[in-house]
């Protein structure tokens, strides 16, 4: 990033002597790949928010499906390798970046009458939908699946865009959104800009798994909420992809409380969930998919991490055979809440897979081809 804060959060006014000490050095551009080894990595974009063009960037109006890493103002217009089919465009901005996305314009043909065919339409989503899998996992974002999808396509919303009275705007609540539509006539077009906006908080992190560079670390946090956030490794379906899981290496990690920890506890081999068995509210737990989201069975399954589990010996490793990954911090004790895993990943090709064993150090879990039982949202999988 061009300018750099170090920001102190202090809550507990009755502890008023703290402070943080850091070092700081720049970093030529030909040695950035250096940050990769950092304990964190934080990436801004390339483009001011603020800093668009008069004139939108046209989207290749042939391809059925796009991914926007960029802010800015696009365009897209229906042309006949698009009309009727279903096809989206991906948002993904930096891991401390939430988006805004704005639908400037929306005309459907050439009609004088704006009116959507019954089975056209254009969504917006607030996060990412594949196959009738949704991430952030519904759990975990806070917000029911029915609220976190908008129908633009409507005679009210035609309307104002015929009128040029009125934008649609919308906040997404982590670094990743979705526009989704179907649209029959030629020529039918859409305008919108894509804002990113910084968060120093942020609790649902998404990273395209192919964008992960080598031996990468990250931490996952609450930031002193009740909540759960949890680090997303998602296969996009769209992209080319080799890769058979991917290794995560716990390196340190604080959740839950340490009074009376579990004797002789051996976390790596325990096929029960050893934290929340216990009744602990405050844990740490590994999740993953076959194909998009992390919606799952995983076997072994119930890999749990807290304090009243420790794992000996540490550190130790988690061996995840899945095409999506996901690390996810529960945290709902109401007298600690300040929790943390921090953990460092490795891509696994599937020639390395298979010198992977599980033992003393090594955790192996793998997806089986079967969704979770999620009666509110089902899974589309294969069959066995």
């Amino acid at each position: 990033c061009p300018n750099v804060g170090v920001r102190l959060h202090i809550k507990d006014h009755q502890i008023p002597d703290q402070h943080i000490e850091i070092a700081y050095r720049a970093i030529p551009k030909n040695f950035i790949s250096a940050l990769s080894n950092s304990p964190v990595k934080l990436t801004c974009p390339t483009i001011s928010s603020e800093a668009f063009q008069s004139v939108p960037l046209r989207l290749d109006s042939t391809a059925c499906r796009e991914s926007i890493s960029e802010p800015g103002y696009y365009s897209l217009t229906i042309s006949k390798e698009t009309s009727k089919k279903y096809c989206a465009i991906y948002f993904i901005a930096p891991p401390s970046y939430q988006i805004e996305l704005q639908l400037n314009y929306l005309r459907i043909g050439d009609s004088k009458e704006p009116e959507c065919p019954e089975s056209d339409f254009v969504k917006i989503i607030n996060g990412w939908s594949y196959n009738q899998e949704v991430i952030p996992h519904y759990p975990d974002h806070g917000t029911d699946i029915i609220n976190r999808f908008f129908n633009m396509c409507t005679k009210e919303h035609l309307n104002s865009f015929a009128n040029q009275s009125a934008s649609a705007g919308f906040e997404l609540s982590q670094n990743i959104g979705q526009i989704d539509y179907r649209l029959t006539k030629i020529g039918s077009k859409m305008t919108f800009t894509v804002r990113f906006k910084f968060v120093k908080e942020p609790c649902n992190i998404i990273y395209a798994i192919a964008d992960v560079p080598v031996n990468s670390f990250y931490i996952t946090r609450n930031y002193r909420d009740l909540k759960i956030c949890t680090t997303y490794f998602v296969r996009e379906i769209w992209r080319p992809f080799d890769i058979d899981g991917l290794l995560i290496n716990v390196t340190s990690y604080d959740v839950g409380f340490v009074k009376h920890p579990l004797k002789n506890q051996q976390l790596h081999e325990n096929l029960i969930r050893p934290c929340s068995s216990e009744l602990a509210n405050d844990f740490a737990e590994i999740d993953g998919g076959t194909r998009f989201g992390v919606t799952s069975t995983l076997k072994p399954d119930g890999f749990e991490i807290c304090n009243r589990a420790p794992i000996e010996p540490f550190p130790f490793s988690v061996f995840v055979q899945c095409q999506s990954v996901a690390v996810r911090l529960v945290s709902r004790n109401t007298e600690r809440a300040n929790n943390f895993i921090q953990f460092s990943v490795r891509k696994i090709s599937k020639g390395e897979s298979k010198a992977i064993k599980s033992d003393d150090k090594i955790k192996k879990l793998t997806c089986l081809n079967k969704p979770k039982a999620f009666q509110e949202y089902p899974m589309a999988l294969d069959a066995d």
